[in-house]
């Protein structure tokens, strides 16, 4: 999911999310630019101490978080930071929160109906050229040099966070660690 420009944070997020999930998954957004979030004290002694602007997308990651606990009908519970740094889902809860410089957003569903949950959400702007050997197969290099240059660092950033997507929902299941190429994707683009 690509974010827009900071004012459409919410707006943006919401619109592009929410047809990808099931109706029972709540999802949230909010704007790490803003101050305003708090995260729970337990949420805070969890989180490393880092720059600032980390700390502020880490409240935001968490208040969206809470905002759709609420949404299930859930108590505001806190979403420790694991030494992994996953976060560690209240019991009975599965989720996914995801942040980029304008934007965050929170996935969560309950355990009873879902067994993870992935969600990623990305500026706007085109991969780095430099990055696509790293995060595109040999195969999704090919496809994507029958892409103008500007096109196709568009798509490579989807496939890229296409592929956190599925890595964030596999990793709570399988603490597997592996990298880009594990995943091959080639988006239909005549269906969308």
């Amino acid at each position: 999911m690509m974010a827009q420009s900071p004012s459409q944070n919410d707006k943006w997020g919401l619109a592009l999310a929410r047809p990808l999930l099931d109706p029972e998954i709540a999802v949230t957004t909010s704007d790490p630019t803003a101050d305003h979030y708090l995260a729970l004290p337990q949420e805070t002694e969890s989180f490393p101490k880092s720059a600032d602007i980390r700390t502020r997308a880490f409240a935001a990651g968490r208040a969206a978080a809470h905002q759709a606990m609420q949404t299930l009908d859930l108590p505001v519970q806190p979403i420790l930071f694991g030494s992994d740094r996953a976060p560690i889902w209240p019991d009975g809860v599965v989720g996914s929160i995801s942040h980029c410089q304008t934007s965050c957003i929170a996935a969560l569903g309950q355990s009873d109906a879902y067994r993870s949950i992935g969600i990623d959400v990305e500026e706007n702007t085109p991969l780095a050229t430099g990055l696509f050997e790293t995060i595109c197969t040999l195969d999704e290099r090919a496809w994507l040099a029958t892409h103008s240059a500007d096109q196709a660092g568009i798509l490579a950033k989807l496939i890229f966070s296409a592929k956190e997507c599925a890595y964030k929902c596999q990793y709570p299941l399988t603490r597997a660690l592996f990298d880009f190429d594990v995943f091959e994707l080639t988006p239909d683009m005549d269906t969308g």
